[in-house]
């Protein structure tokens, strides 16, 4: 029986990121051209009135905005491209235990895993893995540490998007069941074995 399952993105997943930035990216060259338009007579404009009360100006606020805009599509374009690049597996899932490339670089071993249940999340399917220790998988990557920090990755959880791969939630977390379930009983007797042999072993280490 071979005990592992691999995940990756759909094929049509790194098309929509790349056109989502181009939308985006669009969209900051229409809002340019608008705050031009309303940066016209402004002097004269109520609504330059009231933003010179707070000591700003349109033209000042349509820069902000289309910059962030522009760097934002910029960012989401080249996750895109990385994702056009990388044909390897994104999730795999197999006797060493749960490895989320997004996450880290070593899978989450069977024996620190609590819990875990499909979850919907600010609009996101997910899996929630709950840790028994999560000082031993801490995050790895950017993405992951950024998560954390924010709050958005509960302190004693990882989550596992599922958005864009090509399996949904209850079945993975069925596959996590599936493999997961034999190696932590083969895990369980084995230190059951070694706990019942431990006085056997220790009595005749004294003979």
């Amino acid at each position: 029986m071979q005990l592992s399952f691999a995940a990756s993105y759909r094929e049509d997943t790194p098309v929509r990121v790349a056109v989502a930035a181009l939308a985006l990216l669009a969209a900051a060259v229409g809002l340019t051209f608008l705050f031009q338009i309303l940066d016209i007579g402004s002097q004269q404009s109520v609504l330059d009135r009231l933003l010179r009360m707070f000591g700003t100006t349109a033209k000042t606020i349509g820069t902000a905005t289309v910059w962030t805009m522009a760097v934002a599509a910029l960012l989401v374009l080249g996750l895109a491209i990385l994702m056009l690049r990388d044909t390897g597996p994104m999730l795999r899932i197999d006797a060493q235990g749960v490895m989320d490339r997004r996450w880290s670089a070593k899978p989450v071993g069977w024996m620190n895993i609590a819990e875990f249940d499909p979850v919907r999340m600010r609009g996101l399917d997910l899996v929630l893995v709950r840790l028994k220790d999560p000082a031993l998988d801490p995050p790895q990557t950017w993405l992951a540490r950024l998560a954390r920090h924010l709050g958005i990755v509960p302190a004693v959880a990882v989550l596992i998007p599922v958005d864009g791969l090509d399996c949904a939630a209850p079945d993975l977390c069925d596959k996590i069941l599936e493999i997961g379930t034999p190696v932590i009983h083969a895990a369980e007797d084995a230190a059951e074995r070694a706990a019942a042999d431990a006085p056997d072993g220790a009595a005749m280490h004294k003979n």
